[in-house]
């Protein structure tokens, strides 16, 4: 199974295949991950996969890295980095962690993070707290959160 940026997805069926067996396989638990795992909306709505969203701040204006429906250029952003401007990066902060899993969880279902390596940002280490808060709450749900030791798609793989 791949993905074609222009096709949508190729071999076995397609989205629809993909859909039926995220259905069959994964109905329990739900996948979050951080906005620096860069994934594509196929990919977020295929799996149901949950973003956490990193922050940034320019000109002393504070930016989320990822909202649902909303296309961020950071063409902008970049160029700033480029002449050496000043971008503030802020990591996901462990009450909106603990909100997103508690949420999931209230609803019955199992909880898997994969976030960006905890060498490069405190992300990992505020979810880990929300995920041992929340499973105090929770025994009975199983809730892991893994460092994937990377960032970006290396992250997202």
């Amino acid at each position: 199974m791949c993905y074609d940026n222009q096709k949508g997805w190729k071999k076995n069926g397609g989205a629809d295949f993909e859909r039926k067996i995220r259905r069959k396989t994964m109905e329990n638990f739900e996948i979050i991950t951080d906005s620096s795992a860069n994934l594509q909306k196929a990919l977020l709505d295929i799996y149901h996969i949950h973003i956490l969203t990193l922050r940034f701040s320019r000109d002393k204006k504070e930016y989320r890295s990822y909202e649902e429906g909303v296309d961020r250029a950071l063409d902008e952003v970049y160029e700033s980095l480029r002449k050496k401007e000043k971008i503030e990066t802020f990591c996901v902060e462990e009450k909106e962690a603990y909100d997103k899993i508690y949420e999931l969880t209230k609803q019955g279902k199992d909880v898997l993070y994969i976030g960006m390596s905890s060498a490069m940002s405190n992300t990992y280490e505020n979810v880990e707290k929300a995920v041992h808060r929340v499973q105090k709450e929770f025994p009975d749900r199983k809730l892991k959160s893994v460092d994937s030791l990377g960032v970006a798609l290396g992250e997202g793989l």
